[in-house]
């Protein structure tokens, strides 16, 4: 696959792909620290290359790739490591495991969307409806590839992880606990607001109809 790596991979987006896989092993050693926080980083991760592809997408779109990679991992991870083992958080299985993953996520996103391009389909055109039905007929296609990321992503890291200074790594790690705190206080505050039904305006605590087009409040 390292072939294939480095037409996927421009040296730009292997710094990225490289300073978010140490990121994620570090983030994987913190106690208390869950899955919802290495997505954060790989969502920061694609935000990044989107960059230096000069791809323009909605945050719904990043999130909805991250969270589709996430789930087509799950299984892979199961079969790296047999069903009935869990590798236990911050041992060295488990870190090796986070960093490997977001390499795959990293070389999936890329491959995806040249994939796109070349089909004359970019993603920015696309509806949400539409992308996310693209991304999954994607993931289900390259089942086999993605596997095999997971397992170049390991020897991925292993290589290159020295190549960050720790540093860098305090830096991206400190900006993505912070930005992961806010976004799930963010979700929490979203999904506690009332809102209209009608026209999906946030109402004041207490209100009986809407300010906004009048419906009325159950």
């Amino acid at each position: 696959m390292q072939a294939q790596e480095e037409q996927v991979f421009s040296p730009e987006i292997k710094t990225i792909v490289t300073r978010s896989c140490v990121v994620s092993a570090a983030i994987a050693i913190i106690p208390g620290v869950g899955v919802a926080t290495n997505a954060f980083n790989q969502t920061v991760m694609i935000q990044q290359i989107n960059t230096k592809l000069g791809v323009s997408l909605t945050k719904g779109k990043v999130w909805s790739v991250v969270k589709r990679a996430g789930m087509a991992l799950l299984a892979t991870k199961a079969l790296s490591f047999g069903a009935s083992f869990i590798p236990f958080a911050g041992s060295a299985v488990s870190v090796t495991l986070e960093a490997a993953s977001t390499y795959a996520v990293a070389y999936v996103y890329v491959d995806m969307m040249k994939s796109f391009a070349a089909k004359g389909t970019p993603a920015e055109r696309m509806t949400d409806e539409a992308f996310e039905k693209a991304v999954d007929a994607y993931m289900d296609e390259h089942e086999d590839m993605i596997k095999e990321a997971v397992e170049s992503g390991k020897s991925f890291y292993k290589k290159n992880k020295d190549t960050v200074s720790d540093d860098e790594v305090e830096r991206m790690k400190a900006l993505v606990l912070a930005g992961a705190k806010e976004e799930e206080a963010a979700v929490s505050a979203e999904q506690t607001e009332r809102r209209c039904a009608n026209c999906g305006t946030v109402l004041p605590e207490g209100a009986k109809f809407c300010m906004e087009c009048g419906t009325k409040c159950e």
